[in-house]
């Protein structure tokens, strides 16, 4: 097994504001892990100094004004 850590990154600031150390066979294991739990923040895997992959947070389309009347 292989220690992971999973940054989950402000998407204001660019800082970390949580991480989750996790032991996995592999960087793919880790890198589909990360692809699970990135949903609406960037997410940074990283085994020791090495960085594995990036995930940034999904685009969200703005919201349509809508008029009554």
């Amino acid at each position: 097994m292989t220690h992971y850590r999973i940054y989950y990154m402000n998407t204001v600031s660019g800082h970390i504001d949580s991480a989750e150390d996790i032991d996995l066979a592999c960087d793919e294991e880790s890198i589909n892990l990360a692809q699970v739990l990135s949903r609406d923040k960037p997410i940074e895997v990283w085994c020791g100094t090495r960085k594995v992959h990036r995930f940034e947070a999904p685009c969200r389309a703005p919201l349509a004004l809508t008029t009554f009347g």
